[in-house]
């Protein structure tokens, strides 16, 4: 026996078992060992194959020519210069752009491709039928991504070190551009699954690689005047205003990453599995998060933003969309996801909104908008009252939140309807919805401008309460402070009794039932945990040797 495995003896040449793992190391040793079990079958293929394969070597080595070559010809350029004057800041700018056509633009289109192959070539419906959940397939995906990002920002490390080491930038611009840059790479990763996901066979697949190529370029010209100003420029003013603005921008990425996660996982899992409630949760942190950030931008920091109400329109555009996808949500639950439904009446009520369904959907939008438009319009009345802003009555907030929750309701209802009548002709994709929601609002917005102008001989109008639905004129109206007062409140009325009609039609539907678990399911998910415990209790034993 080696003296590494030898077991101390005590004066008396009696062998003494060796202590046991304190108990907090082998909670985290077995935490570690769980968790790489739970990525490693993905993860090490994804690995495999993207390391290996010809995109990666022919991009590494591109990279490695490219820092190279900029590292020479900036030295060149700078020469004498760069021994007396700071040059970190030129140096860094080229490294940036070099960093970016990988980080941004490769490895999010490479993923995309990764998975968008697997479902043309049939691969994924042989990996669904093993233990592999979806999350894993989609998250093994992402980690391979993840890697490849991270080798390449090893890769040019140095460069970037030695850019500090000339002078000029500071290591905290450094810091904010490398966060910066890796969560945007993340981010279009995972909008390059999400659209990969879709359904709508190789046609599909095209147009949604050409979509994701726009994407891609799109984040290019959008993000590097920013990373370029963050060099250049570095950090000056208010260091909690600055660190807020970056901690925001991460948490609003990160949220609306997990969204799009959520929904690609639940394009790939099975019509029988519950899809919807793991978006809508997320969809939920996303908002709660993000008006958490608001509030403490007004209490904390003292933020002066007259245009507070702009927060408004972006959170109504946001769930119209959710909304719309959420309205075409099949109202078939299946036996599985039936049987997971609360019992009592009251987590039924708290909870029942989070289960799939267009009548949940409905409620679980209109809910969401109208609490983030309470909130909003509470900071902004604070913030009056306490006299951190200055604030003209066209800035109001309470208005535009009237205006647009009627809005929302009315046509997320209309929504609603519209895709009950397509459903009886048979199964429709809630992707349709989208599609479905543009036409129901372009009508109301055409339909009576149209008209009062036929009316009119084809001459000039002015605005009338005959528009209320032509949303985009009473908008323009109200943001150019020419709007009448009452509108919001009528806008309002006309989208609640929408609503009021659309939850009365709901019926049964919007609250279903639980269904009893057959004893075969639960004599059958005895038998899996019992043996999940008996693998975990050998291969931890430390005796069991």
């Amino acid at each position: 026996m080696s003296s590494a495995n030898a077991i101390p003896a005590d004066s008396s040449g009696t062998e003494i078992p060796a202590s046991p793992k304190p108990l907090w190391l082998e909670s985290l040793d077995n935490g570690i060992r769980r968790a790489g079990d739970w990525l490693n079958p993905i993860l090490v293929k994804e690995a495999r194959q993207a390391l290996k394969s010809r995109q990666f070597v022919i991009t590494f080595t591109l990279l490695l020519l490219a820092a190279w070559g900029w590292t020479a010809g900036a030295i060149l350029m700078l020469m004498p210069r760069i021994y007396y004057i700071p040059s970190g800041q030129f140096l860094l700018t080229g490294y940036y752009f070099v960093l970016a056509v990988p980080m941004l633009l490769v490895v999010p289109l490479a993923a995309h491709r990764s998975l968008a192959s697997e479902i043309d070539d049939g691969t994924l419906d042989l990996l669904s039928v093993t233990t592999l959940s979806s999350m894993q397939i989609v998250t093994g995906k992402l980690s391979s991504a993840a890697l490849q990002l991270m080798l390449y920002l090893v890769a040019l490390f140095p460069c970037v070190a030695f850019s500090y080491a000339l002078r000029g930038v500071d290591i905290f611009s450094i810091s904010v551009l490398i966060l910066l840059t890796v969560s945007v790479a993340l981010l279009l990763t995972v909008v390059g699954l999400f659209l990969a996901s879709l359904p709508g066979g190789r046609a599909g697949q095209l147009g949604m690689l050409v979509m994701m190529l726009l994407i891609v370029v799109g984040a290019q010209f959008a993000f590097g005047p920013i990373a370029v100003a963050i060099i250049q420029e570095g950090f000056e003013g208010d260091l909690d205003g600055f660190a807020f603005v970056v901690i925001s921008t991460l948490l609003y990425a990160t949220t609306i990453s997990v969204i799009l996660l959520r929904a690609a996982v639940a394009q790939l899992s099975p019509p029988s599995e519950n899809r919807s409630t793991p978006v809508r949760r997320a969809i939920f942190w996303h908002q709660a998060i993000m008006t958490g950030c608001i509030a403490y931008a007004f209490w904390a920091l003292d933020f002066q933003l007259n245009e507070l109400f702009t927060l408004i329109y972006f959170a109504a555009a946001f769930w119209m969309i959710m909304g719309t996808l959420l309205v075409g949500e099949s109202p078939i639950l299946s036996p599985r996801v039936r049987r997971n439904l609360p019992s009592s009446f009251l987590t039924r009520s708290l909870w029942i909104w989070f289960t799939p369904g267009p009548g949940t959907g409905l409620v679980f939008a209109i809910a969401g908008f109208v609490t983030f438009a309470i909130s909003i319009n509470w900071i902004y009345e604070w913030a009056v009252i306490s006299q951190l802003m200055i604030v003209q009555p066209r800035y109001e907030v309470l208005p535009h939140a009237m205006l647009l929750a009627g809005y929302l309701m009315f046509f997320l209802s209309l929504g609603r309807w519209a895709m009950l009548t397509m459903r009886l002709r048979g199964n429709i994709h809630p992707a349709v919805s989208l599609a479905v929601m543009v036409i129901v609002v372009g009508i109301f917005a055409l339909a009576p401008y149209s008209i009062e102008l036929f009316l009119n001989d084809y001459r000039g109008i002015n605005w009338s309460r005959w528009q209320m639905t032509n949303w985009a004129w009473t908008m323009e109206m109200l943001l150019s402070n020419r709007l009448p007062d009452d509108v919001p409140y009528l806008v309002l009325i006309m989208g609640s009794i929408t609503f009021m009609i659309a939850l009365l039609t709901l019926g049964r539907v919007v609250m279903p039932l639980k269904m009893a678990t057959p004893q075969r399911v639960l004599d059958e998910q005895d038998d899996e945990r019992f043996e999940e415990f008996s693998t975990s209790d050998s291969d931890f034993d430390p005796l069991a040797s």
